[in-house]
């Protein structure tokens, strides 16, 4: 599992510890895992899935933002989330 932070301006969305994560990235979607190469993308609007330690399945609509992970810790942030469905 991976450190996750989560968060619009106005509050945080998500904080905790992840086993997968697949974002919108501007060349296309994108999963992370445990473990994942460093990185740094730029986020357009779509669907963020989230997968968290208990293995639930978190489904968002995003605006673009701003994504980074970098030894097992991982950050994103956008202009807005609006939860779509809880698997």
């Amino acid at each position: 599992m991976f450190d996750l932070f989560v968060a619009v301006p106005e509050k945080v969305i998500f904080s905790g510890k992840a086993r997968m994560l697949v974002a919108p990235g501007a060349l296309g979607f994108f999963e992370i895992l445990w473990n994942h190469a460093p990185m740094v993308s730029l986020l357009i609007a779509g669907k963020l899935v989230i997968m968290d330690e208990a293995k639930k399945k978190w489904t968002w609509k995003m605006s673009g933002g701003f994504f980074e992970i970098n030894d097992n810790r991982a950050i994103l942030l956008a202009d807005s989330f609006e939860l779509c469905e809880e698997d």
